[in-house]
């Protein structure tokens, strides 16, 4: 996991230059995964089955299956108060 998460620490910009990203942003992973084709999924995904977006009232599970990316919104339940 550790190499995975090395190799995505550097991005290459349509113009060609190179760009370093913080990977582990769901910020980035919820506007990017949906952009990508298969060959890309397979590069972001790695050894992974699943990217999940923390969010306050809804995570999104972006799960990747047979080169097809799948979005599951799953809401949130609140704590309950001790």
């Amino acid at each position: 996991m550790r190499d995975h998460s090395r190799s995505l620490l550097d991005v290459l910009l349509p113009d060609g230059q190179r760009h370093r990203w913080t990977w582990y942003d769901p910020v980035l992973w919820a506007s990017l995964l949906p952009r990508l084709d298969a060959l890309q999924l397979d590069a972001a995904y790695g050894p992974l089955t699943d990217w999940v977006v923390v969010r306050s009232s809804v995570w999104q599970w972006f799960t990747l299956s047979t080169g097809q990316l799948i979005v599951t919104p799953r809401e949130c339940t609140p704590a309950a108060a001790a």
